[in-house]
């Protein structure tokens, strides 16, 4: 629907009357919901379509959900700017924000700098590291990451980062395939860049950007290879693998070295890669 928005309700009550926050609007299938709801109880929120002056509530009616600081688990967040997974990878998965699942296969390393467990060494055999997320983004997201290949030339797919979930069902992957390096994703049909030739033991920026319908491929700060995709993707993805594909049997394993790696609800800007290649932000 590009001619409406959407408004975001939550509340103590069923009726909304003691109305706790209103986000308006929403243009994503996701928002961002303020810290709030900070006192234990049941919350109801719903869904508003704005179209004009009309509004029109979601069908079912309000929703809810529980905070229970006792709980096992916490809610998954979402960074003011954006930032839904991310870790410094020094010689571990231990995310710096987002939740880590699993890991497997992994070894301390010497990152970029020759700093002893600065990154994580991964063999191709049994390496990877998946962490989860709560949705996918739709129109605009980046991932971007310190990469150090040492299987070059591949004998087929080694993923940097992937998010594949089911065939024709992977809203970015960041890949090796031959000597190349690409930015590709799957929505319905297969789309990507032009890979990027690589050497082994070299270490890398790289960073993928979706903006709309443009998907680029960053390399040490400077945009590389560009491709039309789909403005919007609709993915049920909800866990990301770095160096590896995180649901795919064959596991498409990465055989090198990576560190500082994050995912982000947003397209990050030019300038943004560039800042983010020369320092160790993630």
């Amino acid at each position: 629907m590009p001619d409406c928005t959407f408004e975001l309700v939550v509340a103590t009550d069923r009726a909304f009357k003691e109305t706790v926050a209103r986000i308006d609007g929403i243009a994503e299938a996701h928002a961002t919901l303020p810290d709030v709801c900070t006192a234990d109880g049941t919350y109801y929120w719903k869904v508003l379509t704005v179209r004009g002056d009309e509004k029109v509530d979601n069908r079912g009616g309000p929703r809810s959900f529980r905070v229970d600081h006792a709980a096992p688990h916490a809610f998954f967040v979402v960074r003011e700017d954006g930032l839904m997974a991310a870790s410094a990878l020094d010689g571990n998965a231990a995310p710096s924000f987002g939740v880590c699942e699993t890991e497997s296969g992994i070894a301390p390393a010497p990152d970029r700098f020759g700093t002893p467990g600065g990154a994580v060494a991964l063999d191709g055999k049994t390496g990877g590291l998946r962490y989860a997320i709560p949705f996918f983004p739709g129109t605009n997201y980046s991932f971007h990451a310190w990469v150090c290949p040492e299987g070059l030339p591949t004998k087929g797919l080694q993923q940097v980062f992937s998010a594949w979930c089911r065939g024709l069902d992977d809203p970015l992957r960041v890949t090796f395939d031959g000597d190349s390096l690409f930015a590709r994703l799957e929505a319905g049909g297969s789309y990507g860049t032009a890979g990027v030739p690589m050497q082994n033991g070299e270490w890398i920026h790289a960073a993928a950007v979706k903006q709309g319908g443009k998907l680029t491929l960053y390399v040490n700060g400077q945009p590389a290879q560009s491709a039309q995709v789909p403005e919007r993707v609709f993915s049920e993805s909800m866990l990301i693998g770095i160096g590896y594909n995180p649901l795919y049997p064959a596991g498409e394993r990465f055989i090198g070295k990576i560190s500082d790696f994050a995912l982000y609800a947003k397209a990050l800007a030019a300038e943004d890669v560039v800042r983010m290649c020369e320092t160790n932000e993630q």
